[in-house]
């Protein structure tokens, strides 16, 4: 929440996708900056909306995710790229969700892509694949020691503990010495997704969340409660978190989810009479 409403302002705009986690949006609105919300991965909506608007403001800041919570997909970041130096603007990509499972050294979809020097400002968090606790960005030295002077979240916040330090140091050293922890991942969401989808499920995205769109709210409590029961942690998810009309499970597979573990979950899926 701090960093856009440092770098961001009265007479400045963020142009943030329309699917981006409620805190990005919370920070956009603190910083007094003109929101506007593109559709989701829609780089075309986006350079329309420039086009029409970039005259009026002075700074402009474009905001993504790399693996969006609830829906699992990934943006282009080439086309937002271009979009970015066409028309003078700056792009931060969340990589939450992608951090410790994507790119050569676990960094996420932004060093994958090949794109770490181009993206402006790339954070990510401690928590999630990491296990710890806290967050970190990525930029300029020149932005970074900027935001260590001006960030009021930073500044008027306690320092991590040093036992969460060491922890965060340890969780970033294991992504460099075992890198089949998220290959395995990655290959066992996929062999769920591919799984659902031969089922007939309707199912999006193309990372280690999964989402099975079943639509209706009641059907999908009661479709968590049956999994539940089979021994299954799976969420629910309903407006306003997601569309009306999109409600879902949301599973999210984990290193030690071997196939002997997802095929019975398949089996179970297909068998619930919901």
């Amino acid at each position: 929440m701090g960093i856009v409403s440092s770098f961001c302002g009265a007479g400045d705009a963020v142009f943030c996708d329309r699917l981006c986690h409620a805190s990005i949006i919370d920070g956009i609105l603190l910083s007094g900056a003109k929101l506007f919300r593109f559709r989701h991965n829609d780089a075309g909506h986006l350079e329309g909306i420039l086009k029409k608007e970039r005259c009026r403001f002075k700074n402009i800041l474009i905001v993504t995710e790399t693996i969006f919570s609830m829906d699992g997909d990934r943006p282009d970041l080439k086309a937002l790229l271009d979009i970015k130096a066409k028309y003078g603007c700056n792009l931060m990509v969340d990589e939450a969700h992608a951090t410790g499972i994507y790119g050569a050294s676990g960094s996420g979809v932004v060093e994958e892509e090949g794109f770490s020097r181009e993206v402006d400002y790339i954070m990510g968090t401690f928590g999630k694949a990491l296990g710890s606790f806290g967050a970190y960005l990525a930029a300029s030295k020149s932005d970074i020691d900027y935001l260590i002077n001006k960030c009021r979240s930073f500044i008027y916040s306690t320092a991590l503990p040093p036992a969460i330090v060491s922890a965060n140091l340890a969780s970033i050293k294991l992504l460099s010495e075992e890198p089949y922890r998220r290959m395995k991942l990655l290959e066992s969401a996929k062999f769920l997704r591919d799984g659902l989808k031969v089922k007939g499920f309707d199912v999006r995205g193309c990372s280690q969340i999964i989402p099975l769109v079943t639509g209706d709210n009641e059907r999908t409590v009661a479709f968590a409660d049956f999994l539940k029961e089979k021994g299954y942690w799976v969420m629910p998810i309903r407006p306003p978190t997601v569309p009306e009309g999109e409600s879902r499970l949301r599973f999210s597979v984990v290193f030690e989810h071997d196939i002997s573990v997802l095929e019975r979950l398949l089996d179970d899926i297909s068998n619930a009479e919901i």
